[in-house]
This record gives C-alpha cells, structure tokens and sequence, in this order.
C-alpha cells in the first residue's frame, strides 16, 4: 500500500485495535504523524492530507488521586516496615 492511500479510518482502527498502554498507543501516533509530515514535505502526499490529524487524541487513564492523610501514611510505613522484615 502506498503512503497516499492510507486513510484516517485506516490509523484510527490501526490505534483502536492496539493492546497496549495509552502511552505506548500516543507513542504509535506521533511516530505516525511525523511520518505523514515527512510525505507531506516530500510530495508524496498533498499539504494537509496527514491522515493522522483526523485521528482522535489518546487519552490517558490516570487514576484518582488518594488524599494522603496522617493515618493513611501512618498504614503505609507500617506496611513498608512488614514487608522490609519479610524480605530479609
């Protein structure tokens, strides 16, 4: 397949089908997108016809941030302190 018969829908099912972390998926895209700006720059495909720019945006899975109380630390150096012992 040439670089100009590759189409957004193309990319975007290529990134959906991806098992892999979103980091690794953004990764997969902008390595994509500068490919596509170099084709562009090359004439292999027409300006603005990088198809990875109609691709949506990766998000990343972040996970809800755990308010760190006194007690909470205090639970988690006593765990730490446990499994140092553990492992010695």
């Amino acid at each position: 397949m040439n670089v100009d018969m590759v189409t957004t829908r193309d990319l975007q099912t290529w990134f959906d089908s991806m098992d892999a972390a979103p980091r690794t998926v953004r990764n997969f895209r902008s390595h994509a997108s500068t490919l596509f700006k170099f084709a562009e720059a090359r004439e292999y495909i027409a300006k603005g016809e990088n198809p990875v720019t109609g691709t949506e945006q990766i998000k990343s899975k972040t996970a809800s941030p755990v308010e760190l109380t006194p007690a909470n630390l205090c639970d988690t150096i006593l765990i730490l302190k446990c499994r140092a012992k553990c492992d010695n």
